[in-house]
C-alpha cells in the first residue's frame, strides 16, 4: 500500500513540477499567472493588502481573492498548489503505512521508484 501511495505522490509532485516550469498550458489554472488567482482585482490592477496583523504577519502585498487564499486554502486557487497539497497528502499517508519489504534495501527502491514513475510521468505530460 506504501508503495502506490508514494507511486501517486511522485505523479502529484511531477505534475507540480512541469506547472512550475511552465510546461503545462491547461487553462488559466495551470498558466504561469495562476499565482494570481489568489489576490483580488480591480479596474487598476491588484488591491493593495489592507494594513492588518494577518496580512503583516504573513507579508502579503494585495488583497486576497477571499479569506485565506493566499495562506491556508492557497491549493483552491491554482494548478501548482493544489498538485503540492495532493502530493504532501498522499507522501504522508505513504509514510504511516509503511512497512518494510527488503529493509534497508527499501530505500534504493523507493529512490529509483520516484525517479522512474517522474521520467515516465513529466514526459507523458510534457
Amino acid at each position: 500500500m506504501s508503495l502506490l501511495l508514494f507511486s501517486i505522490a511522485v505523479i502529484f509532485y511531477t505534475i507540480s513540477q512541469a506547472c512550475q516550469h511552465g510546461k503545462l498550458g491547461w487553462g488559466l489554472f495551470w498558466s504561469k499567472d495562476s499565482w494570481k488567482n489568489k489576490y483580488k482585482l480591480n479596474h487598476v490592477g491588484f488591491v493593495k493588502a489592507p494594513n492588518t496583523w494577518y496580512y503583516r504577519t504573513f507579508e502579503i502585498r494585495y488583497k486576497e481573492k477571499f479569506p485565506f487564499s493566499a495562506t491556508l486554502l492557497v491549493s483552491l486557487t491554482d494548478g501548482y498548489h493544489l498538485t503540492q497539497f495532493f502530493f504532501k497528502a498522499f507522501l504522508s499517508t505513504s509514510f504511516v503505512t509503511y512497512s518494510t519489504l527488503f529493509g534497508l534495501y527499501d530505500a534504493g527502491l523507493y529512490f529509483v521508484l520516484f525517479g522512474i514513475i517522474f521520467s515516465i510521468t513529466y514526459k507523458i505530460i510534457t
